[in-house]
């Protein structure tokens, strides 16, 4: 016997509080805002074991906020998010999406005096739950490819808490895109960043950027920065104070993995 059907199906203002609620504890973050709409089709077929493809052609997140699981306020704004070209596939345990953008991202980032950003918590691993049982056997992994990741009209406030007094800087409009993303953390993406900093300088950067462990080899160009914009910097250095003075800077930044803790700026 064989049980089999396709069809088509859609889902408007899918709340993804909600949806995050039932990952659990394997979530790092959590979402007070949100909500989602798709549509797509599918077409399973149940015999010897399950045959299951899904083909969503458009999914739309919209007003999406982001929240550390200790944080009160969100640190991520997103309002929207548009996802294209979906495509799923079991056994075979693939997805594909040809484009995510995002669109008027905003975020609140600093760094704090122990080196880390608190961006990093979003995604901080939850701890492993110790069970006496044995773990389950090992299925196929997922595998997953993304044509593009494109982020647009993003403004990023940040603050280096590292130094004092505070120093502020915002980056704004940020656009970003990286092509040819997977689950493989180790394999080099193509990427092009270019941003406005406090509203004069120009930022751009291209080049290739690896997730795990962390590495990059970047063409970056700096124009137009103001020279106040260091004096925060100079003071533990030397009593100087600068009044005036703009900064251009070209070259190639690589950013490599030493075989001790942390990366290795060149």
């Amino acid at each position: 016997p064989e049980i089999s059907s396709q069809g088509e199906f859609r889902i408007g203002a899918l709340r993804t509080p909600g949806l995050l609620d039932y990952l659990g504890d394997a979530r790092p973050f959590t979402s007070a805002t949100g909500t989602m709409d798709l549509a797509g089709t599918y077409r399973v077929r149940l015999a010897e074991q399950l045959e299951l493809d899904v083909e969503l052609p458009k999914i739309e997140i919209k007003d999406l906020s982001l929240l550390a699981r200790a944080a009160s306020e969100p640190w991520v704004l997103l309002p929207s998010v548009v996802v294209t070209g979906v495509a799923a596939a079991m056994p075979a345990q693939t997805v594909k999406v040809d484009k995510v953008a995002v669109d008027a991202l905003t975020a609140q980032a600093w760094l704090d005096p122990d080196g880390s950003v608190n961006l990093e918590r979003l995604f901080d691993a939850p701890a492993p739950i110790e069970s006496p049982s044995p773990p389950p056997p090992e299925e196929r992994p997922w595998t997953v490819a993304v044509g593009g990741i494109e982020v647009t009209n993003a403004a990023i406030d940040f603050e280096d808490r590292a130094i004092a007094p505070v120093t502020k800087f915002r980056f704004a409009p940020v656009n970003l895109r990286l092509s040819e993303a997977s689950l493989d953390l180790s394999r080099p993406l193509p990427i092009t960043l270019d941003a406005v900093i406090n509203d004069h300088a120009s930022f751009t950067a291209s080049g290739s950027l690896t997730p795990e462990p962390l590495a990059a080899a970047l063409d970056v160009k700096l124009a137009k920065a103001r020279m106040t914009i260091l004096q925060p910097y100079v003071l533990p250095l030397a009593d100087l104070t600068i009044t005036g003075g703009e900064l251009d800077v070209a070259g190639h930044v690589g950013l490599a993995p030493p075989e001790n803790d942390g990366p290795e700026l060149r």
